[in-house]
């Protein structure tokens, strides 16, 4: 697996997920990885932890942290459902996506650079 910055990966969870939109337009096919892993994860995030949230927080994902914030707003702040917003927020998306892209760069659909800020 090629090495990334850490600094720049942060960066890009937390606070410039939009600047990824010129990005997304030149291979489309880097959206496939978040959404399928979103699919798959937003479901069982409801039915089975059952998270919730408000619409002011609804598909902000990590951006700022709105969607999380948002989730302990309406939640409550307990060990527990930090540790569900974390589990559901930040480490499955991650690696569900990173199984799911590193599938697509061996089957030569996506790239590493794709995303290159």
């Amino acid at each position: 697996m090629k090495k990334t910055q850490f600094k720049t990966d942060i960066h890009q969870i937390f606070l410039l997920t939009k600047r990824n939109f010129s990005d997304w337009g030149k291979n489309p096919r880097i959206w496939i990885p978040p959404t399928v892993a979103s699919a798959i994860l937003g479901p069982i995030a409801s039915a089975v932890f059952k998270l919730e949230g408000t619409k002011l927080g609804a598909g902000m994902g990590t951006s700022g942290l709105v969607g999380q914030f948002d989730a302990i707003s309406v939640m409550g702040s307990s060990p527990r459902v930090i540790m569900i917003i974390v589990l559901m927020h930040v480490i499955l998306p991650a690696i569900l996506t990173l199984l799911i892209s590193e599938f697509m760069r061996k089957k030569g659909y996506i790239k590493f650079g794709d995303m290159k800020l």
